[in-house]
């Protein structure tokens, strides 16, 4: 029954969240403070955006990068206004959850003019940025390259697929087009969610490599 709710939930666009009130991973608690990471996030995907942070109420929300991947806006300038219109809509979104703290790291393909104008509470970096919350050495951006050499136990990131999500020497590397993290900030328990069908096509097929 397990696998068929799942894979209805995937066919039908949704994340499947219900596993999270049962122990998948092992330490992990969603009644601890959680961080969820997510990235390259096409428009299509804001409504379930909105639907996670609701259901999982995480503490801290980091994005990567390209808020709107359905929009190539570093080789379409001209799609701006599109851009701009949705880009408000998921900044409205993270804005109003009750994290405490809310960290984007700009992609290739974001305003940065515009999201730091729009951004309210939200923390805003052109580039990489360090946090430790409850002692938890995290570092993110949108590119891996600019975070690798950090000394860190969690590296998020998004951009492309040539470096997938892996463990290597008790080092996280979690890429953000793979899945949706979620971090147990207590026990610092990883979990990994789908992202449902046709994310990937409306992200136009990124898949092997950022364009």
């Amino acid at each position: 029954m397990y696998e068929i709710k799942k894979a209805l939930s995937y066919l039908f666009g949704k994340v499947y969240l219900d596993e999270l009130e049962n122990p998948i991973v092992e330490n992990f608690n969603i009644t601890h403070p959680i961080l969820l990471h997510i990235s390259d996030t096409p428009s299509v995907f804001f409504s379930e955006i909105s639907r996670i942070i609701k259901h999982v109420n995480p503490e801290i929300i980091v994005h990567t990068g390209d808020l709107v991947d359905n929009i190539k806006l570093q080789l379409y300038p001209g799609a701006i206004g599109y851009y701009e219109k949705e880009v408000l809509c998921l900044l409205n979104i993270l804005e109003n959850s009750s994290a405490k703290k809310i960290y984007i790291s700009l992609g290739n393909h974001d305003s940065a003019s515009y999201i730091h104008q729009n951004s309210g509470r939200i923390l805003v970096y052109d580039t990489l940025f360090e946090i430790s919350p409850y002692d938890k050495n995290i570092v993110f951006s949108h590119f891996l390259k600019e975070i690798e050499s950090k000394k860190a136990t969690y590296f998020l990131y998004g951009h492309d697929l040539s470096t997938p999500a892996h463990p290597i020497d008790n080092k996280y590397y979690l890429n953000g087009i793979v899945a949706i993290h979620l971090i147990d900030l207590i026990s610092g328990a990883i979990v990994k969610l789908d992202y449902p069908w046709g994310i990937d096509d409306a992200r136009l097929n990124k898949r092997s490599f950022g364009i």
